[in-house]
């Protein structure tokens, strides 16, 4: 695998606040998340887990160092470039799923398809999506005529609508019952393990650990442990 492939980060540092209210949020984390295999981003709250999130997916902007997707580097590149990024190169997955409620399970897919960006050619068809994540036959459907668990696999296929290089998940299974979250996570799994999309989930969930291709711990700020579970 090439060294400039994946999303790395390299020294990045974020703080809120001055003074008493400053809040160091990232200090100084590196990490290199590579397609192939589900990345877990773990912690409690408050280490720094969803910040990091949101500098990999260009939602924010370090104070300092850079992070890169397949050695181009995004940080720093201003508002435009980041709105670019965001829409042409990330998927992003949240816990309580931002569904349009006025439009159909089909039509929310079909909005992200529409959405003006760089696809690959071979990105399925709405329905064809929904079908992949089992919802097929809930097409016409309304998000209030969904459970949780098929609301998030509708975002997961809304997400998978533009064919982006990265998938970003934060809290994807918190707002679901065990049953659903299992579901949830092994259609999350098999798109990284495709290989062809980078899947990273931040959770609390200890069970994602178990179903994990990386690991990455973080604590105030810092990456405490980075690591890859051998294979059995």
């Amino acid at each position: 695998m090439a060294s400039g492939t994946g999303l790395r980060a390299t020294a990045l540092s974020r703080e809120y606040g001055t003074g008493p209210t400053r809040v160091m949020a990232l200090d100084q984390v590196s990490v290199h998340l590579r397609p192939g295999g589900l990345a877990a981003i773990v912690g409690r709250s408050g280490s720094g887990k969803s910040t990091l999130l949101n500098v990999l997916g260009g939602m924010d902007t370090p104070d300092s160092g850079h992070a890169e997707l397949n050695g181009a580097t995004f940080t720093g590149t201003g508002p435009r470039k980041l709105t670019e990024f965001r829409r042409d190169r990330v998927g992003f997955v949240f816990q309580f799923y931002n569904l349009l409620p006025q439009l159909t399970a089909l039509e929310n897919v079909e909005l992200a398809r529409r959405l003006p960006s760089r696809k690959r050619a071979d990105v399925p068809t709405s329905i064809e999506l929904l079908e992949r994540v089992g919802l097929r036959d809930r097409a016409g459907h309304f998000p209030p005529q969904l459970s949780g668990g098929q609301m998030q696999r509708v975002s997961i296929a809304r997400a998978l609508a533009k064919g982006p290089d990265v998938l970003l998940c934060d809290e994807p299974t918190g707002a679901l019952d065990s049953a659903s979250g299992v579901e949830v996570m092994a259609l999350l799994t098999d798109v990284a393990r495709e290989g062809r999309t980078i899947v990273a989930v931040v959770t609390h969930d200890p069970a994602i650990r178990d179903l994990a291709d990386h690991i990455v711990a973080m604590r105030d700020g810092r990456v405490v442990a980075d690591s890859r579970p051998p294979v059995s």
